[in-house]
């Protein structure tokens, strides 16, 4: 509730009080922390979200999988840096949801013209509202994921909109 209305403060208080243990210890698992990164990640506190992934491999935890979509940067480079630990560090597979993350960050920096094999209605959504936010990728890229998502999932109204 904190995180959704913005009270990052709040939200610390919280998750240091969380996994207090009867003799002080610490025991917060994954969920927690992976609820942690995703509301900084909302709340845009990205340095805040690199720091706790950087906490949750100190205590000698596995990331999940999810934890992974709440360290997408603006920089594609960092985020493709952070999938191949997914794999090697972790023997994690990608999901849809970060291919689509990093689809997305691809468009918005102009580095991708065509995803000719997407298979997935969320990569095209995620290459067609990079279309709409980085208008230097132009209307025919727009066209074609649309085009390719529609054929896929015609009554998915938000590729309409």
């Amino acid at each position: 509730m904190y995180g959704k209305c913005g009270l990052i403060q709040k939200v610390k208080q919280v998750f240091g009080m969380a996994g207090v243990g009867v003799k002080g210890e610490r025991k917060r698992d994954i969920v927690l922390w992976t609820s942690m990164l995703g509301l900084y990640r909302r709340n845009d506190h990205f340095k805040g979200v690199i720091r706790l992934y950087q906490e949750i491999l100190m205590e000698g935890i596995k990331p999940a999988e999810r934890a992974f979509v709440s360290l997408w940067s603006h920089e594609p480079s960092e985020f493709r840096e952070y999938l191949e630990s997914m794999v090697c560090d972790f023997s994690l597979d990608p999901t849809p949801e970060h291919y689509s993350c990093l689809i997305d960050l691809l468009c918005r920096v102009g580095e991708v013209e065509v995803v000719n094999d997407c298979c997935t209605v969320s990569i095209l959504g995620a290459q067609l509202s990079a279309c709409y936010i980085a208008t230097n990728v132009g209307i025919d890229l727009a066209k074609l994921a649309a085009q390719r998502a529609l054929e896929l999932d015609p009554q998915n109204m938000g590729i309409y909109v």
